[in-house]
């Protein structure tokens, strides 16, 4: 309920809807939500978000549409607007929640963002960013003409650990 709290108290955002099939929920839900009934067939598994995200904005036709999971429960409301604000207003056609992370890091075997050989200070490494998925927002255009929750020039809000917790596991 966190988030849809969230979402509903920030100026910038004029509807917060649960896309879900169980109806069962409606109750639960925080004054101001809507509630819009999908597809059960959207609740497997192996149900990728693009099929989640075609068939909402299908079904709510909105200029930027804002993606954010309950299992990011500490993102702010200000964070948000912000992100919000560089979609409409900054040039960017898309914002999504990052962690940046200014360690030694390795990939696949060798490291990521440094030279063994020339190590340098933590503090002037090259960081890495890593999304949170706490929210992704995207204008209409980047959704249904690139089919991706991140489009061109996409602006990163960079959200502090706490902020960044996932609690998918």
């Amino acid at each position: 309920q966190y988030i849809l709290d969230t979402l509903a108290s920030t100026s910038s955002v004029d509807e917060v809807y649960v896309y879900c099939s169980q109806e069962e929920i409606k109750p639960m839900l925080p004054a101001g939500v809507k509630f819009l009934k999908r597809d059960e067939w959207l609740d497997r598994d192996e149900t990728l978000g693009q099929e989640i995200y075609d068939s909402f904005t299908k079904e709510v036709d909105a200029d930027v549409y804002i993606l954010a999971h309950t299992t990011s429960p500490f993102i702010k409301a200000e964070t948000i607007e912000n992100a919000v604000k560089q979609v409409t207003e900054g040039g960017h056609a898309s914002a999504f929640s990052a962690q940046k992370v200014q360690t030694f890091a390795w990939y696949k075997g060798p490291t990521l963002n440094y030279n063994l050989k020339e190590i340098p200070r933590t503090q002037t490494i090259e960081p890495v960013y890593f999304e949170t998925s706490a929210f992704y927002i995207f204008r209409k255009e980047t959704w249904c003409t690139d089919h991706q929750r991140i489009g061109a020039n996409p602006y990163m809000a960079i959200v502090d650990p706490i902020e960044g917790i996932d609690i998918d596991n």
